[in-house]
């Protein structure tokens, strides 16, 4: 099969599966994000209006603590400090919590997407079934994932600690330690770039052929094997599609950008419930369109993909 007969084909069922991809987005991605954003955008508006402003405003604030004092900067250093690291702590438990769902949540809907890609290629699935193939799969999936990142990150990580140690070892001789690090970078690279290339097509071979996670993997080997170039341009091929709708979706963001500020500068007016909604709107916003981005983008790169694995197959 042709490039061009990928291409081809992969249109063919990105028109019967772009609705539910769109669908699977809005219920797996915009959704749950949307309700982490309210939840998010109301903690921390809590928590700045529990803050009292006139410790910031004080002249105490700003003059120069006097340690051996046991009112210390605002008058209560004990409440103060309590106060402070308090909010400290649950401002990155938010942050931390935040990230977790975040990750679940586009690793999930791009593997609900993945299942779709693989299992609809005639059209008629319902999400619910594209879901429930995502659960059945997640964990062997999220295996197949870590192993993968920690076998690149390896063959990318030990020449580059070679590479800094090279530039330790001769610090008084750079002439020698700067080429040394270039070199254990340029091959680990190589080296990442090289094995990436080779595990590429495992996604589909663990998911389509129902194989464990190392034989997904070494099927991946085998069927790159003698096509490596191919495989290379290819990825490189489709990412540049994908890359160039993200940047439509980035430049509407960009757009968007300017016009929040705009409304930031009223909003200041309105106190801290204003500021609140305002940033809600925004990031609502910017997770819808993302969300939406993602539907197409992951779709149409999952079945340019699953039709070169299909073609090498063969």
């Amino acid at each position: 099969m042709t490039v061009e007969s990928i291409f081809k084909k992969s249109w063919e069922e990105f028109t019967k599966n772009i609705v539910l991809s769109l669908k699977v987005s809005w219920w797996y991605f915009i959704f749950p994000l949307l309700i982490l954003a309210l939840i998010v955008v109301s903690l921390f508006a809590g928590i700045i209006a529990s803050i009292k402003p006139a410790q910031f405003y004080s002249a105490q604030f700003y003059s120069t603590p006097d340690f051996n004092m046991s009112t210390g900067i605002t008058g209560n250093v004990v409440n103060d400090s309590a106060q402070y690291t308090a909010i400290g702590f649950l401002i990155i438990i938010i942050i931390i919590i935040s990230a977790i769902v975040f990750f679940l949540v586009i690793y999930f809907t791009q593997l609900v997407i993945l299942c779709m890609t693989i299992f609809n290629e005639k059209g008629g699935m319902k999400r619910k079934e594209a879901s429930k193939k995502a659960r059945d799969n997640f964990w062997i999936f999220l295996g197949l994932t870590l192993l993968i990142m920690v076998i690149l990150s390896l063959l990318f990580g030990v020449p580059m600690l070679l590479g800094i140690l090279s530039l330790v070892a001769f610090s008084k001789l750079l002439i020698l330690g700067i080429p040394l690090f270039i070199i254990f970078l340029i091959g680990g690279i190589i080296l990442a770039g090289f094995f990436g290339v080779k595990f590429s097509l495992s996604p589909y071979i663990l998911l389509k052929e129902d194989t464990k996670i190392t034989e997904a993997i070494r099927r991946s080997s085998a069927l790159v094997t003698g096509r490596w170039w191919k495989t290379f341009g290819c990825i490189l091929l489709f990412s540049m599609i994908s890359w160039a709708l993200s940047f439509v979706a980035s430049m509407i963001m960009q757009v968007l950008y300017f016009f929040f500020l705009a409304f930031m500068f009223f909003a200041i007016y309105l106190g801290v419930v204003g500021i609140a909604i305002i940033i809600f709107i925004f990031v609502g916003i910017i997770i819808a369109i993302y969300g939406l981005m993602t539907g197409v983008t992951s779709l149409v790169m999952f079945l340019l993909m699953k039709n070169l694995y299909l073609d090498y197959k063969k």
